[in-house]
């Protein structure tokens, strides 16, 4: 598993497969475990009672022994039907979750283009499409329990009855009725929770079966079969590429160079980013990583090779020190990416995506997530946007300390962190448009220095 997002990481697919697996992950974990444990418990009391009636009358335990499966059979029906109204709510959760996801996150956005309303109503339809789907899943549920307690109560008034008569007729005694009596009550609570049992597996049948389509998701990318580069090579090579607004781009990363990328269009630099991911299959020209072509190249290789740490990180459950998947070297990486406020705090416990951490802590955390990797090519999207002017000129001479002799591309309009670069590439409307030292290109290209100087 890698330090931090691969560059092959299908980020689109992460993001609505999250709230997919949070929904998937409650029921799935503890559900097969706490179905084994009550169905087991109900079927050691079925047992003991049946060789308990056996002892008291051959005909009587038999029955239980042949009728409790008959009845279990009775309530399996119902299965199928459960888990896919199961299926279906736990679709209708989990998009009702990335929806609301998204709106949080793009509030601001939707506030300043005024579509707030309409994110809203768009949220609430969901919202009631989710409802409807829960209420169709408790109602069958409800269905199964109701039939659970029919068949059960059946099962007890035949059990009942069938002794009752016996004893009429002197084959039992009225000792052993009153045993029969109460051990055919006693098995209504085991059918109950075998009914319950039922319903735990089906539940989790319908989280398994969703949580298999999104791990069984075929890959963006078809992985190459080359398993070496050549490390005298430039790393990274770009000739005369195109994709979405890039435009016959050329671009040589040599070995140990750091090279920073402004792009006055933000779709230039989301082009050039899934380029180098390997993420623009239908691009033109050719990309090569160490001299190989990129397509060619093992997706494993290449995930060590480059890594794409993107400006929005993704955390997970549990602390700063299990994020960074490291011990040694902590503290000097925390400090290279401006983060040695949370170095005491490398044990703190994160929620879900690090939610209770500021934007700019949760950037921070990610590239000293990707300066632990230690990759041969970084490559970093606006690794600053969320810090402060001060936290974000520390960022930078601590990054240019660390990837010192190392290949690092970073795509941004800071001018501290473009100001550490050996040397900067300046994209305009797909096209290379200028190349050269910052302060060089900041003392004589007026729209350079209003897109950096601020």
């Amino acid at each position: 598993t890698s330090r931090s997002r691969p560059a092959h990481s299908a980020e689109n697919d992460t993001a609505l497969a999250t709230p997919q697996i949070e929904v998937l992950r409650g029921p799935c974990e503890p559900a097969v475990m706490r179905g084994l444990s009550v169905g087991a418990a109900a079927c050691t009391a079925l047992i003991v009672s049946s060789v308990s009636l056996l002892l008291v009358d051959v005909p009587l335990g038999l029955g239980v022994l042949i009728g409790v499966p008959l009845l279990v059979l009775g309530i399996q029906a119902m299965s199928p039907l459960l888990t896919r109204r199961t299926s279906s709510q736990q679709a209708a959760v989990a998009e009702t979750t990335a929806l609301a996801t998204d709106l949080v996150s793009g509030l601001r956005t939707l506030r300043g283009i005024g579509a707030q309303h309409n994110a809203a109503a768009r949220y609430r339809h969901s919202s009631q499409d989710t409802l409807r789907a829960t209420l169709r899943a408790a109602s069958t549920n409800g269905l199964q329990d109701g039939v659970t307690t029919a068949l059960s109560g059946l099962l007890l008034a035949a059990v009942a009855g069938v002794a009752g008569w016996f004893a009429l007729h002197g084959r039992i005694t009225i000792g052993e009725l009153i045993t029969v009596v109460g051990l055919a009550q006693f098995i209504a609570e085991p059918v109950g929770t075998l009914g319950y049992a039922s319903q735990i597996f089906a539940r989790a049948r319908a989280s398994a079966g969703r949580l298999a389509a999104v791990l069984s998701s075929p890959p963006q990318t078809v992985t190459g079969t080359s398993t070496a580069i050549d490390t005298t090579k430039p790393l990274l090579t770009l000739e005369g590429v195109s994709h979405g607004t890039l435009s016959s781009i050329s671009l040589v990363l040599r070995p140990g160079e750091s090279v920073g990328v402004l792009c006055y269009d933000p779709r230039d630099a989301d082009a050039l980013l899934n380029v180098v991911a390997g993420r623009a299959p239908e691009h033109t020209g050719t990309v090569l990583v160490g001299g190989t072509v990129l397509e060619e190249l093992d997706v494993d290789l290449l995930r060590r090779t480059v890594l794409l740490e993107r400006h929005e990180t993704d955390l997970f459950e549990g602390t700063l020190r299990t994020n960074l998947l490291a011990e040694s070297g902590l503290e000097r990486v925390m400090t290279a990416a401006g983060a040695a406020d949370l170095i005491e705090e490398l044990d703190r416990p994160l929620a879900d995506r690090g939610q209770a951490l500021s934007g700019g802590q949760r950037q921070r955390l990610g590239l000293a997530r990707a300066l632990l990797a230690e990759p041969p090519l970084l490559v970093l999207h606006d690794p600053s946007t969320a810090v402060d002017a001060v936290t974000e000129e520390s960022l930078a001479e601590g990054l240019a300390e660390e990837r010192r002799g190392r290949t690092t591309l970073v795509l941004t309009s800071s001018p501290a962190l473009l100001g550490k670069m050996g040397r900067v590439v300046v994209i305009d409307e797909g096209h290379v448009v200028a190349e050269g030292i910052h302060s060089e290109l900041a003392s004589s290209d007026v729209v350079y220095q209003e897109a950096v100087l601020r």
